[in-house]
């Protein structure tokens, strides 16, 4: 609360209405279960969509719920391996498929990219590509 005379900050309000959101998997899992509960809970105020790296359960319920989603394959750039080579390919992988992903995103006019795990770099490659603010939500 402020006194009278005092100033105040306010930052100008920028209203988020729509959010592509980016899963590690196809599957229903803890961490896609959160985000299909997230994005339920979105959807009367928030148009939402979703990037899949393949079709499998999850993609279905959100299809069933009419949420818009794609599958573009893409890889995890965490792994327990310590090769360099594996690991150079699958970041070399992301890169690339950040495109179609950062496409994908500018098609829908998403206001924000939301990449459901730390396991992912894809959704801060193409946020930065598409410049849009991108929250990356660790749960692990």
């Amino acid at each position: 609360m402020t006194r009278p005379g005092e100033p105040t900050c306010t930052a100008p309000e920028r209203k988020i209405a729509s959010i592509g959101f980016l899963s590690h998997s196809g599957v229903l899992g803890g961490a896609e279960r959160n985000l299909l509960e997230l994005i339920l809970a979105l959807r009367p105020q928030v148009r939402c969509y979703v990037i899949l790296p393949w079709w499998g359960p999850l993609q279905r319920v959100l299809a069933h719920e009419g949420v818009s989603t794609a599958v573009i394959p893409y890889l995890w750039w965490m792994s327990r391996s310590r090769a360099w080579l594996p690991r150079l390919g699958r970041t070399l992988v992301n890169v690339v498929m950040s495109l179609p992903v950062a496409w994908q995103l500018r098609r829908w006019r998403v206001d924000l990219v939301y990449t459901n795990t730390i396991t992912l770099c894809i959704g801060t490659l193409a946020a930065t590509l598409i410049r849009r603010p991108h929250v990356l939500h660790v749960q692990e």
